[in-house]
């Protein structure tokens, strides 16, 4: 059977999308999918050919499955919007366990289509957090060692017994999370649920699911005493 090439995978991606597509040179140095659910658009922001090499395939399809997910689950799974107010800071500290949360799923959607490459990229970056952990915050490493660790377990790279008895029990919390969460059938409420189960590791807050004008957002608020 003939491998599928990330390059047919990203262009399959891009025409299942029934939203409008625009494109644009981007000032960030990367390529990310922008996705706009209550105009039904998503904006395809490129990285000027100056600033880094063009994006790599599996970046790309990486980017598109959130759009897809935006379309297909919930808009959500392309970017966290929260109610109006939510303070700056909030919003930066749960950055990292929303981001893993959605990528969880996606990475799911990755390991479907593109099985060889996507584990070559776990690999990969199980290799980076190892080697370059202290330049991270404490949240974000905290966070992308148990989503790699989950995800080293999940799809076979090793077994869970390896991570288990490290003597940061906050990571194996944090893997254990993710793995409480099947990915490969999304939903709203699953995103929710993982989302909720990561920062209550290390937060006192929770998310909720509200409508704010025509879309839901989410809302942050202070668990409630005795509530994991």
């Amino acid at each position: 059977m003939r491998k599928i090439l990330l390059e047919e995978i990203v262009k399959e991606l891009r025409g299942s999308l029934t939203w409008e597509v625009k494109e644009k040179i981007g000032r960030e140095g990367y390529f990310q999918v922008i996705s706009f659910p209550i105009e039904k658009k998503h904006l395809i922001s490129w990285p000027a050919p100056n600033i880094q090499d063009p994006p790599r395939p599996i970046e790309m399809a990486h980017e598109l499955i959130h759009a897809q997910l935006a379309e297909q689950v919930h808009p959500l799974f392309s970017a966290s919007f929260f109610a109006l107010g939510t303070p700056e800071e909030i919003l930066e500290g749960l950055s990292p366990a929303m981001r893993a949360a959605s990528d969880w799923f996606v990475d799911d959607r990755l390991m479907e289509l593109c099985p060889e490459d996507e584990l070559k990229e776990i690999k990969e970056h199980l290799k980076l957090v190892k080697t370059h952990r202290e330049k991270f915050d404490e949240v974000f490493s905290l966070i992308i060692s148990g989503f790699l660790q989950a995800q080293a377990v999940k799809y076979g790279i090793y077994p869970r017994k390896k991570f288990a008895k490290r003597k940061n029990r906050q990571v194996t919390r944090v893997m254990d999370a993710f793995l409480s969460v099947e990915p490969s059938k999304p939903s709203i409420g699953d995103l929710k649920k993982l989302i909720n189960q990561l920062i209550s590791l290390y937060t006192n807050l929770r998310v909720e699911l509200v409508k704010q004008g025509a879309m839901e957002v989410w809302e942050v608020k202070v668990a409630r005493e005795g509530r994991r």
